[in-house]
């Protein structure tokens, strides 16, 4: 189900809710004939029914919402401190989205912010071991860090990524002699 805002054109939303149209209409007729007072008794009912389609178009209109302030909640109108500093962040961190492990490699200062984000480390499977230690074998023999990085495959890549050590080696790169 998509809680995303979005109109439905009239097409789906006449075929979707013809029955509603009908089960409106045919009882409305006939109780407009033969029995006025239950009409109006039952009239907010078949209402229902008869504006489904429009009621299923307009409701999904955002800018039809927040005009007539329907099927909003408070937040709509007046989000939380806490979700304005998430967009803030959102919008902060867009730049980085852009950015390559190369730039990480190359930019001294934002290697220290991204590793001060780390989480402390944990005890590794051996499979994480082994990961961990050919990648740290891999970025020794490499000349620089680019040639390292394109030594390294996708397992060994997010191993790295994950340990500041492995991080700050990468950065040394090729400034020191294999063991």
């Amino acid at each position: 189900q998509s809680r995303e805002g979005g109109v439905m054109p009239w097409s789906e939303a006449l075929l979707c809710y013809r029955w509603h149209v009908v089960a409106a209409v045919v009882p409305g007729t006939l109780l407009a004939l033969f029995s006025p007072v239950t009409l109006i008794w039952l009239s907010p009912v078949l209402a229902g029914w008869f504006l489904a389609p429009v009621l299923a178009r307009t409701s999904g209109d955002e800018r039809v919402g927040r005009f007539l302030g329907l099927l909003t909640i408070p937040e709509d109108r007046e989000p939380p401190a806490v979700a304005l500093r998430a967009a803030a962040a959102r919008a902060a961190l867009k730049p980085a989205a852009d950015r390559d492990i190369s730039d990480l490699v190359d930019d001294t200062a934002l290697m220290r912010t991204y590793v001060g984000t780390l989480p402390d480390p944990v005890e590794e499977t051996e499979a994480a071991y082994l990961l961990h230690i050919t990648a740290r074998a891999k970025i020794l023999a490499a000349a620089s860090g680019a040639q390292a990085l394109g030594w390294l495959n996708e397992a060994e890549l997010r191993s790295v990524l994950t340990s500041g050590p492995l991080l700050a080696l990468l950065q040394d790169a090729g400034r020191h002699t294999a063991p």
